[in-house]
């Protein structure tokens, strides 16, 4: 979705020719292609803590669905009366 026009403007021939296949590969505009990489090089660069907080965060807000196990079973298995 395009809420204007924008133009990337790439001075350097190789820097130009690696995002045109960057977008070709991702089958994207050059300007998202360019953009896309430039976010995941940056976020590479953060510490793996920071990258997994907003999945801690996810999972975090999801309800448990851990069952309760009777105290009986439990004797069961493990052969007390």
């Amino acid at each position: 979705m395009r809420t204007g026009t924008s133009i990337l403007q790439i001075r350097n021939r190789r820097v130009g020719e690696l995002v045109a296949w960057a977008a070709a590969l991702r089958q994207s505009a050059k300007t998202d292609a360019a953009l896309e990489h430039e976010r995941e090089r940056l976020e590479a660069g953060l510490p793996l803590v920071e990258r997994l907080r907003p999945s801690q965060a996810r999972f975090a807000a999801r309800p448990s669905t851990a069952l309760e196990v009777e105290e009986a079973f439990h004797d069961e298995l493990s052969g007390e009366p």
